[in-house]
């Protein structure tokens, strides 16, 4: 028994190594291209259009944009409803109690035109 699976097994490695051989010099081949050069873009640490913060004593959502930003759009959706929205211009205070909406996950998205700034989710019990 020991010399046919030994047999065997040297069956399926060099069938294994001719298929393998077979298919790395018909459907492969390599080619050396030289690395893209990467746009640069330059960021501020820090400076966010948007700050969202979130109490969960009170449920009271508060979105602050900078003075020194465009502004932008905050939605607020229960379950996939809307509930409630703005658009306004920097150095503006959106502030909501979700609690008066009612329980569920919240999930509030600020955006800027069509570019989404940040996007937040919230579970109110």
């Amino acid at each position: 028994m020991k010399p046919r699976i030994i047999l065997l097994a040297a069956l399926l490695v060099a069938s294994f190594d001719a298929g393998a051989q077979g298919l790395s010099k018909k459907h492969y081949s390599c080619k050396i291209v030289p690395p893209f050069n990467r746009p640069h873009f330059s960021t501020r640490p820090g400076n966010k259009s948007a700050t969202i913060t979130f109490d969960a004593t009170s449920t009271t959502l508060t979105v602050k944009f900078p003075s020194n930003s465009q502004g932008g759009t905050v939605e607020v959706y229960r379950n996939g409803a809307k509930v409630a929205d703005i658009t306004t211009n920097g150095g503006t205070t959106f502030s909501c109690r979700l609690r008066e909406y009612g329980t569920g996950n919240y999930n509030v998205i600020v955006s800027n035109g069509n570019t989404v700034v940040d996007s937040k989710n919230y579970t109110v019990r």
